[in-house]
């Protein structure tokens, strides 16, 4: 049986005695409970005291919008506003652009851009775009179209043309012009708008790269600069990087508060760079500008264009009324008013031969066999008629047909001589011909023909320079003579 010690209850066990030490650990540990307890809290409720020096250094997108005193955000709320605006500024001004368009046979070609600067109904546009129109009308952004009733004012030398629209309305969209001078700089941002291959009232930004004068271009940029102005006018252009293609020509080039600060007008087919002319020069233009009548289209219009004008009016009815009117002359144009009618009878022996030859719209089927039927029956009186190809007929036709042989699109009805045939290795064939009783040389070039032609052969030619072409010959390669090449399916030999 066990002792009595062995019987008496644990809680009776004599304890150690408690030290100074022993109650301070214990208030640690208490006390590291109670604050990781508070920290749990506070975390819970968003406040992290430790984490402000790195909101202000390094700006939270979610409070960024909120905050106006720190500085790391501000920027990044300036250039947002700035764009908004610019894109609002373009996308307003984009009502006062219009697409050039001309119309024939019932097929609309796009010709270029422009833009209205007057509640009267003026758009600017590039000369060389609407030069190359007899006709024409404008779309605005909205799908409106009207009618071009033809030049206000035409500046060629800088490729600048004013447009008067035909019963414009009155909420047309003028758009303002920039003093350049004071308002763009390099590297400003700029926006384009036109209709780059056909695709409608687009609108590109880019930066401005440069201001350049003609003489600062590369020769080749030079040479096409002056090809286009047909003159030597050392022109200043903003050169930028906003995309241009084929459309945008004449179309505005807009600063950041959508203000015309230039013209586009043409790319450097090496660099790609684009080039818009400066305001300015249209500014001084209208500020110079008289008060004259509206000029049509067809007035100012290159000779090719007014050449395919001519021929996309061709009935066998105007034909035949060429020919009462050369007969009414006797075959004798005496002045360059009546060897007029001679050249687009011209045209019109040309066309009906050759129907690809011109520009613009081509005849349908029926119309071009009608044409061909009315050509052929002309020819072949007049290799019956007696008589054709007097000294007196030769002389006067002749005096008239030499300065109209080097001019592309004219048509032209001449006498000449056969002085030499030749021909390549590839089968070409030609004749090198004179205009009788002149020292004017002519090549007839003869693929296609069945004559066979021999030196000292007299004919009636009617026919036409179609590139104001030339070709060169001679025995000394440092003096050739440059003979035009008149095209022709219309020989009539002359016999005496």
């Amino acid at each position: 049986m066990p002792s009595p010690q062995t019987m008496l209850p644990k809680k009776h066990t004599p304890r150690a005695r408690r030290t100074v030490r022993g109650w301070l650990a214990r208030l640690v540990l208490m006390g590291s409970f109670v604050v990781l307890a508070l920290l749990s809290f506070v975390m819970a409720s968003g406040w992290r005291p430790w984490l402000k020096r790195d909101r202000v250094v390094q700006p939270a997108t979610t409070t960024a919008t909120t905050s106006t005193k720190t500085t790391t955000t501000t920027p990044q709320r300036t250039r947002s506003a700035a764009g908004d605006a610019f894109a609002t500024a373009a996308r307003q001004a984009a009502q006062g652009v219009v697409a050039i368009q001309t119309v024939g046979q019932g097929n609309i070609r796009n010709l270029g851009a422009g833009f209205v600067i007057d509640r009267r109904g003026w758009v600017v546009t590039n000369f060389h775009v609407v030069s190359t129109a007899t006709e024409a009308q404008v779309r605005l952004v909205d799908g409106r179209v009207f009618r071009v009733a033809g030049y206000a004012a035409a500046w060629p030398a800088r490729d600048l043309a004013l447009l008067q629209l035909e019963s414009p309305p009155e909420d047309l969209w003028p758009l303002t012009l920039a003093d350049t001078q004071t308002r763009i700089q390099p590297a400003s941002q700029v926006m384009a708008i036109g209709h780059p291959r056909g695709v409608q009232f687009v609108l590109v930004d880019g930066r401005v790269s440069r201001w350049v004068q003609t003489h600062e271009l590369d020769s080749e940029a030079q040479h096409f600069v002056r090809r286009l102005i047909h003159g030597e006018a050392d022109l200043k252009w903003l050169q930028h990087t906003a995309s241009l293609a084929e459309g945008n020509s004449g179309g505005p080039l807009l600063d950041v508060a959508g203000q015309v600060v230039g013209i586009n007008t043409w790319v450097s087919r090496e660099t790609g760079a684009n080039y818009a002319l400066d305001v300015r020069y249209l500014i001084e233009a209208l500020d110079q500008r008289d008060e004259t009548p509206v000029q049509p289209l067809a007035e100012l219009a290159t000779i090719d264009v007014q050449a395919a004008a001519i021929v996309a009016r061709l009935t066998s009815q105007r034909v035949n009324q060429l020919f009462a009117e050369a007969e009414a002359l006797q075959w004798l144009p005496a002045s360059k008013d009546e060897y007029r009618p001679f050249q687009e009878l011209a045209l019109a022996m040309v066309s009906a031969h050759l129907p690809d030859s011109f520009h613009g719209d081509r005849f349908d089927r029926e119309r071009a066999d009608e044409l061909a039927r009315t050509v052929t029956g002309i020819e072949a009186q007049l290799r019956k008629r007696a008589g054709f190809g007097s000294p007196e007929q030769i002389t006067i036709v002749n005096e008239q047909a030499e300065s109209a042989l080097a001019l592309p699109q004219v048509g032209v009805f001449f006498f000449g001589q056969v002085t030499r045939v030749v021909s390549n290795d590839q089968g070409q064939r030609g004749m090198l011909m004179q205009l009788i009783g002149s020292q004017q040389p002519v090549f007839v070039p003869l693929n296609g023909h069945l004559l066979e032609p021999e030196v000292g052969e007299m004919y009636a030619v009617f026919g036409v320079n179609l590139r104001g072409d030339v070709v060169r010959y001679g025995d000394n390669p440092l003096q050739l003579t440059a003979a035009p090449v008149i095209v022709s399916r219309t020989l009539i030999e002359i016999i005496h």
